[in-house]
């Protein structure tokens, strides 16, 4: 982390010295450049799992299913950049174990698919401290949701009926992924005594955090 902490800010102060930015946008810059080094860390260790074991396909069917459904349908994110990292790697190659060991069966795969479908559209968007959502985002993000499960359980299927069974495992595994985080988020947020919506004030558009209850 604090190489690319260091990273960030050296590149920075690069472009303020060759006058590509002014110093009152440097902390914008120092974060966004982070965060882009942050991500390229993620992806080139996920591509070099992916091409270890042999499954290129499968890994970009599982990232990009799940990138897309992610972003909206919310749920647990952990607390640190290395616990993060961890869980995203964790999982990839738990992912990539379970499609390369595991031929799971059409009923499995349907039942999967269905229990998957049915908590996300019950249950999502799961907000946390990190996105907070009104009202009208909670609206656009429901509807955002309802339509990449369609199009991914569409495109899901195309590629059953093709033969491609390692690339289907790797979008059932991205939805289970995104199901077991909205839980724990919803169980976490039950266990520490939170309300699970927010207050709102529509007048004002004032957004109020989470409030304990019984205060």
């Amino acid at each position: 982390i604090l190489i690319m902490e260091r990273i960030s800010k050296k590149l920075t102060n690069w472009l303020i010295s060759n006058k590509v930015i002014t110093t009152e946008e440097k902390e914008v810059y120092e974060y966004g450049i982070f965060q882009m080094i942050v991500n390229m860390l993620d992806t080139l260790s996920i591509l070099s799992l992916s091409i270890l074991f042999n499954e290129l396909t499968a890994t970009c069917c599982y990232i990009v299913c799940f990138c897309m459904l992610r972003k909206y349908a919310g749920g647990y994110h952990a607390q640190s950049l290395i616990g993060c990292y961890g869980m995203t790697i964790g999982s990839t190659l738990l992912m990539l174990i379970t499609i390369k060991v595991f031929k799971v069966p059409l009923i499995v795969l349907l039942s999967v698919w269905l229990v998957s479908l049915i908590i996300i559209f019950l249950f999502a968007p799961v907000q946390n401290r990190n996105k907070i959502l009104d009202e009208l985002e909670r609206t656009v993000y429901r509807r955002r949701v309802f339509l990449i499960v369609i199009l991914e359980s569409i495109f899901m299927w195309v590629l059953y009926g093709f033969n491609f069974i390692k690339e289907v495992q790797g979008i059932l595994f991205s939805n289970v992924l995104i199901v077991i985080s909205m839980l724990i988020e919803l169980i976490g947020m039950t266990k520490n005594g939170r309300e699970s919506n927010l207050l709102y004030n529509r007048k004002k558009g004032i957004k109020i955090n989470w409030i304990q209850r019984g205060n």
